[in-house]
């Protein structure tokens, strides 16, 4: 049995849905148990649970072959920080108190360097809190989701340009799918874990945010610029997407040190690219 955290959002419901069509079984973990019933119908079994309640997580986590968590994004909270220690200490008394073979959990590129992560803390934290477990463990460090370009949509389709956080604009960056994180994800599970492996997980290749300027003016069969966000620009910005003055702060720190070329792979990580290319990735926002 393969228990996933997270399968409302992007990376749980691709993993979820790649393991079920592979005929393997699934537990989904939801906060609410009318959430899962669509899962329920797909033959997944559903049990409810709370990341920050490690009771309710030790009953889900019981018995499963592998067991898939993360740190869910906080973005209002008033103390990011300290939301990703509680959720730490949870998982780490609920994966110990369960009996569960492997986990995989889901991080970020630069979650092992020790300063200037911004909200990438956030997950070097759970990796910490994780570092004591008894069981394998597999961490994915993502690069950059493609999906945070979808964001931009509304401007897109409203405005015809591109803000982009991302400069300068023709930087290319690793990216990666947030359907190619779930099946890394599924990958993992199925095979099974032994000892501490983290994988570094990108994108066919890197882009730049003219290359997403691109993509979208591909699409949509128009022109599509990509426009600068300047620094001194950002807190407006940031402050409209609704984040927590404490977010705000961390994020800005974290696109500022991505933009600086601070966030690369661990050299003791091993490297893997998914197939998802942002122009599949983009025509499947605007199709959708």
């Amino acid at each position: 049995m393969f228990v996933i955290n997270g399968v409302n959002g992007q990376t749980g419901s691709a993993a979820a849905n790649t393991l079920l069509e592979r005929g393997l079984p699934v537990r989904v973990v939801v906060r609410d148990a009318a959430k899962g019933k669509t899962w329920e119908e797909r033959g997944a079994q559903v049990v409810e649970g709370d990341l920050k309640d490690a009771a309710s997580l030790a009953k889900a986590f019981e018995g499963a072959t592998g067991v898939y968590v993360l740190n869910p994004p906080a973005y209002r909270d008033s103390d990011p920080m300290g939301a990703a220690e509680q959720i730490g200490r949870s998982l780490l008394e609920a994966l110990g108190n369960a009996s569960v073979r492997h986990v995989v959990l889901l991080s970020s590129v630069g979650a092992h360097k020790t300063g200037g992560l911004g909200m990438i803390q956030t997950n070097r934290i759970v990796e910490q809190a994780l570092a004591g477990l008894l069981v394998p463990l597999t961490i994915v460090r993502a690069s950059f989701f493609m999906d945070n370009w979808a964001q931009s949509l509304p401007v897109v389709k409203e405005k015809g340009i591109l803000p982009s956080f991302s400069l300068p604009l023709d930087a290319s960056r690793p990216l990666v799918s947030s359907q190619d994180i779930g099946r890394a994800v599924a990958d993992e599970l199925a095979a099974g874990g032994n000892g501490r492996k983290v994988i570094e997980l990108q994108g066919p290749r890197d882009y730049s945010a003219l290359d997403a300027a691109a993509a979208f003016s591909q699409v949509l069969g128009k022109p599509i610029p990509a426009v600068p966000v300047s620094e001194d620009q950002w807190p407006a910005v940031i402050k409209g997407f609704g984040f927590s003055p404490q977010v705000a702060e961390a994020y800005a720190e974290m696109l500022r040190n991505n933009n600086a070329g601070h966030f690369v792979p661990e050299d003791s990580a091993t490297i893997r690219h998914g197939s998802v290319t942002l122009e599949q990735a983009v025509a499947s926002w605007l199709l959708r």
